[in-house]
This record gives C-alpha cells, structure tokens and sequence, in this order.
C-alpha cells in the first residue's frame, strides 16, 4: 500500500491553517445596520466609533459592542405640587435617542453600554427631576392652557443633561394633567360650562332683541311711507274739490 507523500500532507496542512485563519479574520469584520453603531474598546485613549458601517478588530487587542441609535420612548407620571400649591399630576411621553456625533455616542457607551435594555431607567429618574421643578413653577391653569411651553420648558431643562450622557431628547408630549385628591379641575370645567351656557344665552337672547328691533324698524318705516302716502292722496284731492 503506497503511503500518502509527505509533501502533499504539508501543503494540505497548509490550506486548512490558512483556510481557518482567512475565516477567523472574516469574522473579526464587524457590521452596524444603518440604525447602529458600533464602539471599538481596547486601544488607544478613547473608543473608536463606527457608524452605519464596518470595521475590522483586531483579534485579543479589541473588542467591539453595539450601541441602537434608534429612537425610544419613555411615558412617565411625575406628580407634584403646582404654583398654587394644588397637588397636580403629569402624565407625559418623551421621544429620545443616542445622539448622532461620535462623542454623543462614545459618551453614551461609556455610561450605559452594559445597560442599553434598561436605560430608561436612569433617563426616567433624569426626566422626573426636570418636570418636577417646571410644575411647581406653573399653575394648574398654565399647564393646561400653555402645554407647548411645558414641553419646551422641559426640552430646555433637560437638554444640556442629557447631551452630558450622549443622549438627545427628539420630543416631549404632555398627554395628560390631572388634580388627583381634589375636585379643582372637575369644579372648573363646571364653571367654564355654566360660563358658556350664560354665553350662549347671553348671545341667543341678543340675537332675539336684535331681531325684535329689526322688525320694529321695519314697522316704522312702513308707518311713515303709508302715513307720507296717505297726506299726498289728501293733498291731491285738496287741489282737486
């Protein structure tokens, strides 16, 4: 039985060492889908950043994590007292999302890379601490009748945080305001009700004096062209006896 030449057993060797090693490197390519980006940690002073792209890391040196730039909501209730002292209750949801710069992202990384399936966690806290103070400063009134100043009061307050921890508020919806304990809302939609039923009957009885005068008027004029006619015909016949 003849045996296999050595030389032929090397270079087949050979072809599955480089055939390994080819895909080791192919695997050490890593892809952000076009909502992603991918942060690169073990060389260099500060993460590299990748966005919406690929990336080769190098095999023991580095190591690669994906960070989602997809927006994210949080809905909240933050409750506290108004300007008034009137216990008031927000209820509202906010847009954000990883900011879109390189030092939004490596900041974003740096603090909740290990907990991107619960960052809405620490943001609610963040979000809380700035509505809270923004209630207290407005009436019940106010926040119902100026809800796009609220929310911009609150973009405003919780920006600047938030771009610190690479995040970046998209929007701030106030969907709801209550008076939990108290019948203050309840008691002024019955006023602002009532108001308007005086209204509407203020505005109907108006309209029934407007139309009473009209007619009148009408009258009148009717009276003197019949009383003007009846002096000429009296006139006429003067002249005419």
């Amino acid at each position: 039985m003849n045996s296999i030449n050595p030389s032929i057993i090397a270079v087949l060797v050979a072809v599955l060492v480089i055939l390994a090693l080819f895909i080791f490197l192919l695997s050490r390519i890593r892809r952000a889908g076009p909502n992603e980006a991918l942060v690169i940690v073990g060389r260099g002073a500060e993460p590299k950043v990748v966005s919406g792209g690929r990336a080769f890391v190098i095999p023991v040196l580095e190591e690669a994590f994906t960070v989602s730039l997809e927006q994210s909501s949080i809905s909240l209730d933050v409750r506290g007292p108004d300007a008034k002292f009137i216990d008031t209750s927000v209820r509202a949801t906010v847009l954000f999302k990883v900011g879109g710069t390189e030092e939004a992202i490596r900041r974003a990384a740096q603090r909740f890379l290990n907990q991107q399936d619960d960052l809405k966690t620490p943001l609610n806290q963040a979000l809380e601490g700035a509505i809270r103070p923004i209630i207290a400063s407005m009436s019940v009134d106010d926040l119902i009748a100026k809800r796009d100043a609220f929310q911009d009061q609150v973009v405003s307050s919780i920006k600047a945080d938030l771009a610190e921890q690479g995040f970046q508020v998209d929007m701030v919806n106030l969907s709801d305001i209550d008076t939990p304990g108290s019948d203050y809302l309840r008691n002024k939609a019955r006023r602002e009700a009532a108001r308007a039923r005086q209204d509407a009957e203020v505005a109907e009885a108006e309209t029934r004096l407007a139309t009473e005068n009209a007619r009148l008027d009408s009258d009148e004029k009717i009276a003197e062209r019949e009383r003007d006619l009846a002096l000429k015909r009296s006139a006429i016949k003067a002249q005419t006896d």
